[in-house]
């Protein structure tokens, strides 16, 4: 097992087993998460957006399509009965892809480094694009 610095984790608590009550989650009047799986609930939330929701493209450009896929996928792991939630999940989960991809930017492109070793799941074909475009002229001009 290797040793892990301060703050870092993994996705080991997310990829066990559970059983079905573990996957229970109930919200508030304000559609937040409560109650003993809330914790639970929101990282999954930020290991489905690193895992089902392509880096390289800008998260104001996903598609109804990616997070219709999205929404599906947590709303069937987490058995959510209505769609009360989704504005507030969505909310959420575009905060996380743009935190993403400003990591991925700040913490690898930058640096001239790759994230593969760390990120596994990332899909390896699309990352010369994602260089391109965060090393272009038009994005440096854009951040400055």
């Amino acid at each position: 097992m290797s040793k892990r610095r301060r703050g870092e984790r993994g996705t080991a608590s997310l990829s066990t087993k559970k059983d079905a009550s573990a996957y229970h989650i109930e919200f508030d009047n304000n559609m937040q998460p409560v109650g003993p799986n809330a914790t639970h609930f929101s990282s999954c939330i930020g290991m489905y957006v690193r895992t089902r929701l392509p880096y390289q493209i800008d998260t104001k450009d996903l598609t109804t399509k990616h997070w219709e896929g999205f929404w599906s996928h947590l709303k069937g792991k987490w058995h959510l009965e209505n769609d009360g939630p989704k504005g507030l999940v969505f909310e959420k989960a575009k905060k996380i892809a743009t935190n993403w991809r400003s990591k991925l930017v700040t913490k690898y492109v930058n640096a001239g480094t790759t994230p593969f070793a760390k990120y596994k799941y990332l899909e390896r074909e699309h990352w010369d694009a994602f260089v391109a475009e965060k090393t272009s002229p038009a994005f440096v001009v854009y951040v400055n």
